[in-house]
């Protein structure tokens, strides 16, 4: 079974490949420049657009799967995870990743958060820059961080 995996360019990813070929499945490879490093034990390796070229990126993803007959298609990054998941119907490989409703709730941490007390899981306070009345005004003991967002990218 041929998969597609992006954003192969971190040396944190082939980890990930190297699971997938131990497992016997072919790679294919792709990334939006050719320094990536994945691309060394991929079977083969495609430059593709960056998420926010919109459809570009679902083309490049149709015809890369048309020249590999790849099956899946495993993204990494957020933005690009977002992008094909709203386009699943659009492309011809299977996108291996959850509904969009629910990436929608997993990607914003005031819906998520709302969501798991919902159910009785107990997580950090959070609260709104809206709030007029924040706990506390020792901000040394605060973490900010955007509603949306990856990793450590925006944190204060």
């Amino acid at each position: 079974m041929s998969i597609i995996r992006s954003a192969i360019g971190s040396v944190a990813s082939t980890g990930f490949l190297k699971l997938l070929i131990e497992f016997n499945f072919r790679v294919i490879g792709t990334d939006i420049t050719d320094n990536a490093v994945g691309k060394f034990i991929t079977d083969k390796f495609y430059i593709v657009p960056k998420a926010e070229s919109g459809n570009a990126v679902i083309e490049s993803y149709n015809d890369i799967t048309k020249q590999e007959n790849a099956q899946w298609i495993i993204s990494g990054p957020e933005n690009e995870v977002e992008v094909l998941i709203k386009n699943r119907d659009q492309l011809t490989a299977k996108v291996f990743h959850l509904p969009y409703d629910t990436f929608k709730v997993l990607t914003d941490k005031e819906t998520l958060h709302d969501s798991l007390l919902k159910i009785g899981i107990k997580t950090p306070s959070i609260f709104m820059p809206n709030e007029k009345k924040l706990p506390g005004d020792d901000f040394q003991k605060w973490v900010l961080k955007p509603k949306k967002g990856r990793g450590s990218a925006g944190i204060f």
